[in-house]
């Protein structure tokens, strides 16, 4: 994970959208997708793994200027 990804997953956990268990299988999953080549962004993958609704997402993105959990 980059610093961005770092700043959006500790930011989700400090929400209450996620625990340290979701994000480390967010990880993981990242993980693999980069050793096939496909780069995806820690939020990419939880929304797409429904962790995390798109909106939720935003609002981290966002800084908070979303509609929160």
């Amino acid at each position: 994970m980059n610093e961005q990804d770092n700043i959006f997953a500790t930011e989700a956990i400090r929400r209450g959208f996620v625990t340290m268990s979701t994000l480390d299988e967010a990880k993981a999953l990242q993980k693999k997708f980069a050793e096939m080549g496909v780069q995806e962004t820690i939020a990419e993958v939880m929304v797409k793994r429904n962790y995390l609704t798109r909106e939720q997402a935003d609002s981290i993105v966002a800084g908070g200027k979303g509609a929160g959990k």
